[in-house]
């Protein structure tokens, strides 16, 4: 994650801040198009594919902000705590688990074999989590935003506030 961060600042922009459910879905449906489902798997994601967005609670655990301090973006603080947490004002979120009335993400979840940092940066997810999970079983749905260990290898959304002539 920060290195796409990184990037992406390299590149005169930032990580993608979704502040709508329409903006939601105008970035959703822009990654489906260009990346597959299956391009690679996350571990500590449930076993499916993400892209990463600039949600972040690395300086700050439970205290998510679009990009944080240290990076161009808003910096926006629009999400305090887990799952079982609350939106920030009226800021938008689509953390998993929204969809079927429960949100579940974020969870920090730590693993000593794929997270053991916990997780610090969020990603849009590609398929339903976890991997082959139906109804309840299901923790979070395509399109939702899951937290993941920020060293995972991800494609990234860069979002400009100009466009280059």
């Amino acid at each position: 994650w920060v290195a796409a961060a990184t990037d992406a600042v390299a590149s005169g922009g930032y990580l993608v801040e979704i502040g709508s459910a329409a903006e939601q879905q105008v970035v959703y449906n822009a990654i489906k198009e260009y990346v597959s489902a299956s391009y690679t798997t996350v571990k500590d994601g449930g076993g499916i594919a993400y892209v990463w967005i600039g949600a972040t609670d690395r300086e700050q655990e439970g205290t998510w902000l679009w990009n944080g301090s240290n990076l161009v973006g808003s910096g926006t603080h629009f999400w305090s705590g887990t799952g079982s947490g609350q939106a920030v004002g009226d800021n938008y979120y689509n953390w998993g688990g929204k969809a079927a009335g429960s949100t579940n993400e974020p969870d920090n979840f730590t693993d000593a074999t794929v997270s053991p940092n916990g997780q610090d940066a969020a990603a849009i997810g590609l398929a339903n989590w976890p991997a082959g999970a139906t109804g309840n079983g299901q923790l979070g749905r395509a399109g939702e935003w899951n937290d993941i260990a920020e060293t995972n290898l991800l494609y990234y959304v860069i979002e400009f506030d100009t466009i280059k002539e």
